[in-house]
């Protein structure tokens, strides 16, 4: 990784002119401010076209591009109000995905305490254990499709610049902590996301407070593969399918041919 961060103030980044952004870090240890983890924008209109542009100059660069949201009615949080926890750790050394999304299933299945019945629905066509990773796709979306993905992106948004070799590891660069409620850590949602680029071309896009979104460059593109990705989904962050479709199964139709994953942490 050889990038660095751009100074405080406008900034020409690989040709794309960007308007004025700081240098924020994340929370204070021991009295002292933390480095540098983000470089940050106010929010923009325009914020999804000028990560595009980002996107395709910056690869392999060590800067990785992200749109950021506020939290709503709280404006600054998480970015400028020191709600973040960088790490200079390597996000995958040691953790298996396998292992990693085994956990994070089990921690995300119902208690047996719990309504039998329900979680039986809950989790159809799977049992109570971890079904294993799904294989990788391979047709490549269409660059109309996937540019509607990006663009579909509700402005105004800030544009942040993270330091990191590659976008999941911008999970742990800048400290992000938005899966907290349950226990995911930046690190094993970024070992997670480094295998879901490698297996589907899914990059990160956007991140707000307890949100994230990633954009896709080979969806599943047939039940069989949607269902095995809905597991993996609901490994990842279980109130995308308990608060949301309700079943991996309802949840399974909506990933056919996606190139926008959208997930969320009450």
């Amino acid at each position: 990784m050889n990038g660095s961060l751009p100074p405080d103030g406008a900034a020409d980044i690989a040709g794309v002119r960007l308007p004025a952004g700081r240098r924020v870090g994340g929370e204070r240890r021991s009295g002292r401010p933390a480095e540098p983890a983000l470089w940050l924008t106010a929010p923009l209109e325009q914020a999804a076209s000028t990560w595009l542009a980002l996107r395709e100059r910056l690869h392999g660069t060590g800067l990785v591009p992200l749109l950021l949201s506020d939290l709503p009615g709280q404006p600054g949080r998480p970015w400028a109000s020191g709600e973040l926890r960088p790490s200079g750790l390597d996000p995958v050394a040691g953790p298996d995905v396998r292992a990693v999304l085994r956990d994070l299933w089990d921690a995300g299945v119902p208690s047996p305490d719990e309504d039998e019945a329900d979680t039986v629905e809950l989790l159809i066509p799977y049992s109570r254990s971890f079904p294993g990773l799904a294989p990788a796709t391979t047709e490549q979306a269409g660059a109309a499709e996937f540019e509607a993905a990006v663009l579909a992106a509700n402005g105004p948004l800030r544009i942040g610049l993270a330091l990191a070799a590659r976008p999941a590891d911008a999970l742990v660069s800048i400290g992000w902590t938005g899966g907290a409620n349950h226990e995911a850590t930046a690190g094993s949602l970024a070992v997670v996301l480094r295998s879901w680029e490698e297996r589907f071309g899914a990059t990160l896009l956007h991140l707000g407070f307890d949100t994230m979104d990633l954009l896709v460059a080979r969806p599943a593109r047939s039940s069989a593969a949607t269902f095995a990705v809905a597991a993996e989904h609901f490994a990842f962050c279980p109130d995308n399918v308990r608060q949301g479709a309700g079943s991996i199964r309802g949840y399974a139709e909506d990933l056919l041919g996606a190139t926008r994953w959208s997930f969320w942490w009450d």
